[in-house]
């Protein structure tokens, strides 16, 4: 099971129930990055392994297309680990219960980003340029 980081955005709660499920997951304040901003978390958990967990979809959908553009046109080979966007509406229950089966499914993670949309539940990865992938 990949490590989860999960930014400020996110819930505080979701992370003891994620570790209560067996999901190594850290947070920001736990890592002491509160305030930093969004590409400092990418890389951060590019460098450590971890995959990045947010409700902030529009920055991290912006940062992600130019982190695969920028990487690609400098002819840099910089993969991150995922990034997994979650809608803010939903509870803590709700979340761990979309996040568990995503992540025990096996779907690709490095240099990917899926959303979680909670109305229909479902995932979708963000294909740069192109339609989004369903599972």
């Amino acid at each position: 099971m990949p490590t989860l980081f999960l930014d400020e955005h996110v819930k505080a709660a979701l992370a003891p129930a994620l570790i209560a499920v067996g999901i190594p997951t850290l947070t920001t304040h736990g890592e002491d990055r509160l305030g930093m901003i969004d590409a400092a978390h990418l890389s951060h958990c590019a460098n450590l392994g971890w995959v990045l967990v947010t409700q902030n979809r529009r920055d991290f959908l912006a940062l992600h297309e130019g982190w695969v553009t920028w990487t690609a046109e400098w002819g840099v080979r910089r993969e991150h680990n995922g990034i997994l966007i979650l809608d803010q509406g939903p509870g803590i229950a709700a979340l761990v219960t979309a996040i568990v089966p995503f992540l025990a499914s096996g779907q690709p993670l490095i240099n990917r980003v899926w959303n979680w949309f909670d109305n229909p539940p479902d995932w979708q990865e963000f294909i740069i340029g192109g339609s989004k992938k369903r599972i």
